[in-house]
């Protein structure tokens, strides 16, 4: 998995903005270079969230970024899930397998479980 210091490179180099203005205050620019190049990428949440903020994204699309500019398979489902027909046996029954498949790597996510269980429920009606 790509780090996040490469990401927040690539966006900080497409939007045309310095090491200098996104470390202000936060670290040297020496210290932000070796954060960005992957030397040290151990920084505070709220670290994070500057530089983010820095940035002009929001969480959500620093994630999609991140992603290759594709939704997380978690998020791929939600959506799915959110822009279901009921009634269409074939498509409940699919969103159901990418559930499955996914909780097979993710088994502690409560909110993609309970959507599979909601899943299994529409099928039976």
């Amino acid at each position: 998995m790509k780090s996040y210091s490469k990401t927040i490179k690539k966006i900080r180099t497409e939007k045309g903005f310095t090491q200098k203005y996104i470390a202000r205050n936060l670290f040297t620019q020496g210290n932000y270079s070796k954060f960005e190049n992957s030397i040290h990428e151990d920084i505070k949440l709220s670290t994070f969230q500057e530089i983010i903020n820095r940035l002009e994204v929001s969480y959500d699309e620093f994630f999609f970024i991140h992603n290759a500019y594709k939704l997380s398979s978690r998020e791929s489902i939600v959506k799915a899930f959110f822009a279901q027909i009921y009634n269409n046996i074939d498509d409940l029954k699919k969103l159901r397998e990418n559930c499955t498949d996914y909780l097979k790597l993710n088994p502690d996510d409560k909110f993609i479980e309970n959507i599979s269980i909601v899943l299994d429920a529409l099928q039976i009606l």
